[in-house]
């Protein structure tokens, strides 16, 4: 919305478009989105020898797949654009790199927030939330009026990042994650897959 107000017609469709190519690392996130609560929950009401353990391997599991869509993703991006006839939107090829790390650290944020929904602190759930948004929104009336789409795609990022990061500061409360050192680690290789010159595709 505020890409639309602030920019021009050809920026918010390069970005729109870009969105859209973007999308398809979403059905990771969503199919983890769907598991992880279950599965979360599950294990802390039955409390084997190995909890943390099958936490960490899961998490680990769905952040990797992640990173392989990435790179899919980004592999495909120019052949989608082609396929699509969209050639007049290929100047927001460049903010693909940006949506589709950020659709990582969402996913990282959303499973650092199940441990706020089993000790039933809603209210930090928000907070996690609107905390971000806050600072996507400031963001945006900053960046956008002068680089357009990719100002709104980095502040997509941004933002993200942020919300895993609230969203683990105020998780660690009430449980803290076994290996999150590895979990550091898929997310520099995240980085390394969304940014890293591929001599095709984004």
């Amino acid at each position: 919305y505020l890409l639309k107000q602030l920019s021009t017609g050809a920026e918010t469709g390069n970005y729109v478009f870009a969105v859209g190519i973007a999308s398809v690392v979403s059905l990771i996130t969503q199919s983890a989105l769907t598991d992880w609560p279950r599965f979360f929950y599950a294990l802390m009401r039955d409390n084997p020898p190995d909890r943390d353990a099958q936490i960490s391997r899961r998490l680990l599991l769905f952040l990797g797949l992640h990173i392989g869509a990435i790179l899919l993703t980004r592999l495909v991006a120019r052949v989608a654009y082609e396929l699509f006839g969209a050639e007049e939107y290929l100047d927001g090829i460049a903010c693909i790199n940006y949506l589709i790390l950020g659709n990582y650290f969402f996913l990282l944020g959303n499973i650092f927030g199940t441990y706020l929904g089993y000790v039933k602190k809603t209210h930090l759930t928000f907070a996690s939330f609107a905390i971000p948004g806050v600072v996507n929104i400031l963001l945006n009336l900053w960046l956008i009026p002068e680089h357009g789409a990719i100002a709104a795609a980095m502040t997509t990022l941004i933002a993200f990042v942020c919300f895993a990061g609230v969203s683990y500061l105020y998780g660690a409360r009430y449980y803290r994650l076994k290996g999150m050192g590895r979990v550091i680690i898929y997310s520099v290789l995240a980085s390394l897959a969304a940014f890293v010159p591929l001599g095709v595709g984004a």
